[in-house]
C-alpha cells in the first residue's frame, strides 16, 4: 500500500454511527446517521404520524428522534428523504 493511501485511510476514513428506529404503525425504518468524530449528523426518513380514522398527524417518531439527538448531543446537519413515501408522510418540516 502506498503511504499516502495508508495515511488517508489511517486518518481520514471513519465509519459513522448508524442508529435505526422502526416506527411500526408504517413499518418504515428512520436513521440517525453520525459522526463520532464532529458529532454531524443526518437524519434520515424521518417518519410524520398520521391516524387515517380521524386525518390527525402527530410528531411521535419524530420527537424520538430528537430526543436521541439531544441525549447524544449531536448537531443535526441534514434531514434527508431518500424518496417519495407511500406508506408514510414525511416529519422533515
Amino acid at each position: 500500500m502506498n503511504s499516502h493511501v495508508e495515511l488517508v485511510s489511517r486518518y481520514f476514513v471513519r465509519e459513522p454511527q448508524v442508529d435505526g428506529f422502526f416506527d411500526a404503525y408504517s413499518c418504515s425504518v428512520q436513521y440517525v446517521v453520525a459522526d463520532r468524530d464532529t458529532g454531524r449528523c443526518a437524519i434520515i426518513d424521518p417518519v410524520l404520524n398520521y391516524d387515517e380514522k380521524s386525518a390527525a398527524t402527530a410528531t411521535s417518531s419524530a420527537d424520538a428522534l430528537l430526543a436521541f439527538v439531544r441525549e447524544r448531543k449531536l448537531t443535526v446537519e441534514w434531514i434527508l428523504d431518500t424518496h417519495p413515501h407511500a406508506d408514510h408522510f414525511s416529519a422533515t418540516a
